[in-house]
């Protein structure tokens, strides 16, 4: 892709020149693994966007009597920043790409 790109003197996001940018996508996504904490260190505004997010979505669960397992949005994002499958969770291992039984 790379030599593409650079043969065909193509743009693209001058992230990707930085020696620890390997993946460029949504800010927190939990497809960037670690990437995150470093994104959230790197663009603070969007970890604190997050967590406030994470209080509305608790106001409305709340509103409509959800049972919560969460106490608060911190609490919501701490979860979030984990690399485990939650029980239950289907992770990209667990997939059958191709398969179309």
């Amino acid at each position: 892709i790379w030599e593409f790109i650079r043969g065909n003197n193509l743009e693209y996001n001058s992230l990707y020149d930085e020696r620890d940018m390997c993946r460029v996508g949504c800010i927190g996504c939990p497809m960037a693994n670690k990437g995150r904490y470093k994104e959230f260190i790197r663009w603070p505004k969007y970890r604190e966007m997050y967590i406030r997010s994470f209080g509305k979505m608790l106001e409305v669960l709340k509103a409509r009597g959800a049972n919560i397992r969460w106490k608060s949005a911190q609490d919501v994002f701490d979860w979030w920043m984990q690399d485990d499958n939650v029980p239950g969770q289907m992770s990209f291992d667990d997939m059958k790409w191709g398969d179309t039984n």
